[in-house]
């Protein structure tokens, strides 16, 4: 038999990949039975065999030709489908958009888990429940949320919201707080802020949660605290504003918290980190404070319940630092606070503390610019003398803990005299 080749497709392989076939063919030598009858006619076998030769290869190449076009029009339409499909995957969470005259919570209900809801700018007095995963609230120009009448809670989000994401909102004039996250995994605030006219406890209050973001907001004029995070873990605060209000930043029983960039001013106290008894956590470490601004925090008491701890706190607080342990106070910049720059104090300052360890541990302060702090210090609880820029008081008032060290800061003055430096 005599052969030649073909090229046929492999559909599996390549867009073009092709084989080799061979194709038999009758050999020259070899007469058929038509030929034997015909033998009279003429015939030049050489010339028959080159012409299916030529036949064979055209056939061929319409083959290979139409299964090239078959196979680029099912890869178009397979391209289109993996474009169609990406774009699914790839698509923004369903929006709807909401404008004055309208509901925020009447849509807030209507749209299912995941979903963007645009808040259009304007004034809407209501306040807000949220307890769908994945919601996000955004604000689209100058939006406030404000008090409706005598409500408690401008935006609460409640068990069962993970992942809830609130930017560009301003939140005002409710009695308890602005903004009351409780109990999620996964939580935004971003350019947010509360205004509480001296009347609101809270601003903008975490409780319970992990996972969570604030930045670039802003508290003003509450009563206990501008930004809250209690018996929390991984959250990170930064870049936030917090003035006037009794506290700026408060963090308590909680852990694995960074505190970064933030500018504390005009409060009774910037920073306050704490560990006490009878919450749902008896630890509170891993808190990190670096390259915050923290000045002049000189502003009055707001608080005027007794019972709180915060009504017993000196007016002039830069950072205070209570039970907390392993922490890093780096790069700040504190000055200008009346009672104390960077202070690390017992809980047992407070009072009892039944059920924790009253001492930190663990704290290093360095690299911190901490001047002209504890000039005029006004307490009707903590001792004048112990005003300073830096302040490491144990129980009795003596210094104690293990591990805690000061190094690289700059300042005049400090109780004790002689602090430990970091090795």
């Amino acid at each position: 038999m005599h052969s030649t080749t073909v090229c046929a497709f492999q559909p599996e392989r390549s867009l073009l990949s092709l084989h080799t076939v061979k194709i038999h063919l009758p050999s020259p030598k070899t007469k058929s039975m038509k030929q034997e009858k015909c033998s009279k006619a003429p015939h030049n076998t050489q010339a028959d065999v080159s012409k299916s030769i030529i036949f064979l290869l055209a056939a061929s190449l319409l083959f290979v030709t139409g299964c090239k076009k078959e196979l680029t029009s099912n890869n178009a339409e397979s391209d289109k489908a993996e474009s169609l499909a990406m774009q699914a995957n790839n698509a923004k969470a369903p929006a709807i958009v909401v404008q004055p005259g309208t509901s925020i919570q009447a849509a807030i209900n209507a749209v299912p888990n995941g979903s963007v809801i645009k808040i259009l700018q304007g004034t809407y007095s209501e306040s807000i429940v949220v307890n769908k995963p994945g919601i996000t609230l955004t604000g689209e120009g100058n939006v406030v949320i404000q008090n409706p009448g005598d409500v408690s809670i401008g935006i609460q989000v409640v068990k069962g919201a993970d992942g809830f994401a609130l930017s560009n909102v301003t939140v005002q004039g409710f009695k308890d707080r602005a903004v009351e996250i409780k109990e999620i995994n996964g939580l935004l605030l971003s350019h947010v802020t509360a205004i509480g006219n001296n009347k609101e406890e809270f601003g903008l209050f975490v409780q319970y949660c992990t996972n969570g973001t604030i930045e670039h907001c802003e508290a003003t004029g509450h009563t206990d605290t501008g930004i809250f995070v209690g018996e929390s873990t991984g959250v990170s605060l930064a870049q936030n504003e917090s003035f006037a209000n009794t506290i700026g930043i408060e963090t308590e029983n909680a852990s694995r918290i960074t505190i970064d960039k933030n500018h504390m001013h005009d409060n009774s106290a910037g920073i306050l980190c704490l560990l006490v008894p009878g919450k749902s956590t008896s630890e509170s470490s891993n808190i990190t404070i670096t390259k915050n601004q923290i000045r002049d925090n000189n502003h009055a008491n707001l608080q005027t319940d007794p019972s709180e701890l915060e009504f017993i706190l000196p007016t002039g607080i830069g950072i205070l630092i209570l039970g907390v342990d392993n922490m890093l106070v780096e790069d700040n910049h504190v000055t200008g606070n009346q009672y104390t720059g960077i202070g690390v104090v017992t809980t047992a300052i407070l009072g009892p503390t039944p059920g924790i360890d009253p001492v930190s541990d663990n704290v290093k302060v360095v690299s911190n610019q901490v001047k002209n702090n504890g000039f005029n210090p006004q307490s009707l609880y903590f001792p004048t003398y112990f005003a300073s820029d830096l302040l490491w008081l144990g129980p009795d008032f003596g210094a104690t803990g293990t591990g805690n060290c000061w190094s690289k800061n700059l300042y005049d003055t400090s109780f004790p005299a002689t602090l430990p430096s970091c090795q």
